[in-house]
């Protein structure tokens, strides 16, 4: 090895460079171990409300007339918001995601059955966001509708 001073600058250098090369690494480590962390606790709280749903309760558990994922979301998001986990709070949201995930996906898949159900019988069942029927619909006299006309005056047209 050289030990001329230039050799020793050179040797520094590249020591540098190893030590910075050696942080980034960790650095970008740390980073896709917390993004998997996260995936985790979304992925797995919404599992496991989706599961005690139904292994315990009937399609929803309620506590306090709430749905349970529902309720959990808020106030884990709450808690969350106002530091009452301290330097947990990024676990309490994503645990909170979770939660609100699994009540979004049971209400979408309701929601999603009920337009099914419409498609399949042609009528809007109650409580639902289809409300209007398209022109070439008949009234309940038996005229042909000729735009667009509310759900409670749709008749299908016979075969």
């Amino acid at each position: 090895m050289n030990l001329t001073h230039g050799g020793i600058r050179a040797a520094a250098a590249q020591l540098q460079r190893a030590k910075a090369t050696i942080a980034n690494m960790r650095e970008k480590g740390e980073e896709t171990v917390g993004m998997a962390l996260q995936t985790v606790e979304v992925a797995g709280t919404a599992f496991g409300f989706a599961y005690a749903n139904q292994r315990y309760g009937s399609g929803e558990i309620k506590i306090l007339g709430l749905p349970a994922d529902l309720a959990v979301g808020i106030g884990l998001h709450v808690v969350g918001l106002f530091g009452g986990v301290g330097k947990y709070g990024d676990h309490a949201h994503n645990i909170a995601d979770g939660s609100l995930a699994s009540y979004a996906a049971r209400q979408g898949a309701v929601y999603g059955a009920k337009a099914k159900q419409s498609a399949s019988t042609g009528w809007a069942p109650a409580g639902s966001f289809t409300g209007w029927q398209p022109a070439g619909s008949f009234d309940p006299n038996g005229q042909p509708q000729t735009g667009w006309q509310p759900a409670e005056s749709f008749v299908p047209r016979a075969a």
